[in-house]
């Protein structure tokens, strides 16, 4: 089976550039999550049955999981678990354990330029504060490193920081000593 590595973050935090870089870097699969595993749906309130999302969710991260390919989600674990209520997240706990996953975190100023650059204006879409700092809560709730793309803007430096935090999440993992990115 292959190896399954995610870039997580909210919107304009980076997160597919880095995701994109880093899966060139290493020679494997970029996988969109939302796109791939064709899963939609509203945040602020969850436009679907809290069970049945995480039921999808569930089931496209088993599918990564099973796939003969090595591949860099574009999201997947925390994006999905921040339109969850709390109590839910820890049903995620042992895709942490098997997915090395980094966040990537941009301040609020630096989300919505970015956001306003694109070809349609997502600024106003999301309150972006708020999305921001239910992803950091997951990522310190699961011990999920956090690239901040806002203090360092070269992508090649953040992909590099991703590439090392990969091997990190790995090293310590002892069912993954044994692998190599």
């Amino acid at each position: 089976m292959g190896k399954v590595y995610c870039v997580d973050g909210h919107d304009g935090s980076g997160k597919t550039s880095i995701a994109t870089a880093a899966a060139e870097a290493m020679g494997v699969k970029y996988v969109h999550f939302y796109k791939n595993y064709r899963i939609k749906y509203s945040i602020d309130p969850l436009s679907i049955p809290v069970k049945k999302f995480i039921t999808l969710t569930k089931n496209a991260l088993e599918n990564s999981l099973q796939q003969n390919h090595d591949m860099v989600l574009d999201r997947g674990l925390i994006v999905p678990l921040s339109v969850l209520p709390k109590e839910n997240w820890d049903e995620f706990g042992e895709y942490f354990d098997k997915i090395p996953t980094v966040l990537c975190y941009s301040d609020v100023p630096t989300t919505v330029a970015r956001l306003r650059s694109r070809e349609v204006d997502e600024s106003g879409w999301y309150d972006n504060a708020k999305w921001s700092r239910i992803n950091t809560e997951i990522a310190k709730h699961f011990g999920v490193p956090i690239i901040d793309t806002s203090a360092e803007p070269s992508l090649n430096k953040n992909v590099e920081t991703a590439l090392k935090l990969f091997r990190c999440r790995i090293g310590s993992n002892p069912a993954e000593k044994e692998r190599q990115l």
